[in-house]
């Protein structure tokens, strides 16, 4: 009983032996094909999410609710340039600068941003501000 119990031990001793080289010792060599071959796959996923998916803009800039609109009024006859700022309109909310360029033809935007849109306008005629004095 005595050698079996000895056998059994040393045999399993050896089993645990080569059971620890081949997991921690022999890997080490195929390591690098793993990494490469992780690396490809990868990279091909990458390649294909990439072909299928269309680019957009995230920076797209809308106009908000609590922007302000300054609208510039030039009149060529007297020169002037008359200057007004309103709240923006509850139709204009959520507009892009193209959308806008659409609604307010004939307007320049000069400046769009979330917060502040300011547009310009020449008009033919004389401003309000001029008074006709008669006798």
């Amino acid at each position: 009983m005595k050698k079996f119990f000895i056998v059994t031990c040393f045999f399993s001793i050896c089993l645990i032996f080569i059971f620890l080289i081949y997991k921690f010792i022999i890997p080490e060599g195929d390591n690098n094909n793993s990494i490469s071959i992780n690396n490809r796959v990868e990279e091909n996923i990458v390649n294909e999410v990439n072909e299928t998916t269309l680019e957009t803009s995230s920076e797209e800039k809308k106009i908000s609710h609590s922007a302000t609109i300054i609208l510039n009024k030039y009149y060529k006859k007297c020169k002037h340039t008359i200057t007004s700022s309103v709240d923006v309109p509850y139709d204009m909310i959520n507009l892009t600068k193209e959308e806008l360029e659409k609604q307010y033809a004939g307007w320049r935007i000069v400046e769009f941003s979330e917060n502040k849109i300011s547009l310009f306008k020449e008009f033919d005629g004389i401003c309000n501000e001029h008074y006709l004095v008669r006798s």
